[in-house]
């Protein structure tokens, strides 16, 4: 299993952990709001019989105070009746005189009659009463029945929000669970996403350090193949000329020295031997590292092929700091001077830059010596035109210049470039031979 993949399934179990307590959320909401239908179901029907329980005492209680209603208008009129008779009677017992036996009769019986009447009538409204105050008892207990069960339905609604609260509270979790999942595996794919990325940069700098690596050895191979068979052979007389020379520059030595070197004809000889073969016509980059130290080695073993021919045991450097030094200086003193040695005729140039020379030996606190060639420079017409940097123009400019400061180096040059090849500590000034490095630049 991928990372990715791995990341993935991480986040989708948070998600599932996350819904497993909203659904514990839902069971318990859906148990609650089920206990509390049923209750509310229940507490409903209870209301309801109890209310028809209090509209029916309220009708029998309606029907019992109609009829007291009417008792008691039976009364108001009976002892209305009892007190007309009684007028009647009073007025007849006062007019006995002339009220006959007969109206006295008739009188008495219609206020007994009446009597009987009003007692009737009370006795109704004392049972009426009664049924009234057994109807109040009725109504008044279903009357708590009812609001007991108003309490219940109250309690139950207060449940009923109270589980809704925590659904709403469980889903509002849900969906910020959800949020944080859906940003923890997106930040998990963005880094999956950039540490693919990463393998693949840093791959892709593999494989090209590995291109380098290679197309470098390529470049020290061919180079090694061209120093076995490139060498600068100096004969014994050119050897004693030089060495008489160095030690005594008359004009008897230095023609002596030119018989026996046989300046550009020698020179031309010796460039037709240098190497050519196909698999250096590559083009490259001079300040390239691993190329630069590929001409440094490749001049410096030419060098030493000299110096132990001229019997000299001590042996010239490459080293990578000097390389740096001399690309540096190269800059520093040509480059942004817009200094041309050789200028566009050969004639017109500025030479060495010995000011630079000096500023840049306080500054690497060393000595420091240049020896320059135009190896790279197509004179046409008296114009210079710079060849193209390929690998074989690279080496055959060092081991051309070399050749030429050997025995193409009279005149105004004073056979300065071959003595210092043949540096042995006294050229520079210094109290006996130490280090030298070469860098080529």
């Amino acid at each position: 299993m991928n990372k990715k993949k791995m990341i993935r399934l991480t986040a989708l179990v948070g998600v599932a952990t996350a819904t497993g307590v909203v659904a514990e959320a839902n069971q318990a909401h859906a148990a609650t709001t089920t206990t509390t239908e049923t209750t509310n179901q229940t507490t409903n029907a209870s209301v309801e019989s109890t209310q028809a329980a209090v509209d029916a005492a309220q009708s029998a209680f309606d029907t019992a105070q109609t009829s007291v209603d009417n008792a008691q208008a039976n009364v108001t009129s009976a002892s209305n009746n009892v007190t007309s008779a009684s007028a009647t009677l009073s007025s007849a017992i006062a007019n006995k005189e002339a009220a006959t036996s007969e109206n006295i009769a008739s009188a008495t019986s219609a206020v007994s009659s009446q009597a009987v009447v009003v007692a009737s009538a009370s006795q109704a409204v004392s049972e009426q009463a009664g049924v009234v105050s057994a109807a109040a008892s009725v109504q008044a207990s279903a009357q708590a029945e009812a609001t007991s069960a108003s309490a219940s339905l109250s309690s139950s609604s207060a449940n009923v929000a109270s589980a809704t609260s925590a659904l709403s509270a469980a889903e509002a979790a849900l969906t910020s669970d959800q949020s944080t999942a859906a940003n923890n595996l997106s930040a998990a794919e963005s880094a999956a996403s950039s540490a693919s990325a990463a393998v693949s940069s840093g791959q892709a700098a593999v494989d090209n350090a590995q291109a380098a690596v290679a197309s470098a050895q390529a470049i020290v191979d061919e180079v090694a193949e061209v120093q076995s068979s490139d060498v600068i052979n100096m004969s014994v007389a050119y050897i004693t000329a030089l060495k008489n020379y160095l030690a005594n520059p008359s004009s008897a030595n230095e023609a002596a020295l030119q018989e026996v070197a046989k300046g550009a004809d020698y020179v031309k000889e010796l460039q037709q031997k240098f190497k050519s073969d196909a698999s250096l016509d590559v083009v490259v980059d001079p300040s390239d590292p691993t190329v630069q130290e590929a001409l440094s080695v490749y001049a410096v073993n030419l060098i030493n092929h000299l110096r132990n021919q001229y019997g000299l045991t001590t042996a010239f450097g490459a080293s990578a700091n000097a390389n740096v030094a001399a690309i540096d200086f190269v800059k520093k003193y040509y480059d942004d001077e817009d200094w041309n040695i050789f200028g566009t005729t050969g004639s017109d140039g500025k030479g060495h830059n010995k000011n630079g020379l000096d500023a840049y030996a306080d500054q690497l606190n060393t000595s420091i010596a240049e020896d320059a060639g135009s190896g790279l420079t197509t004179w046409v017409n008296g114009k210079a035109t710079m060849a193209t940097t390929t690998l074989h123009n690279l080496l055959y400019a060092v081991y051309s210049d070399i050749a030429t400061m050997l025995f193409d180096d009279g005149g105004t040059n004073n056979w300065s470039h071959a003595q210092s090849i043949f540096e042995d500590g006294t050229i520079l000034g210094t109290d006996g031979f130490n280090n030298v490095y070469l860098g080529v630049a």
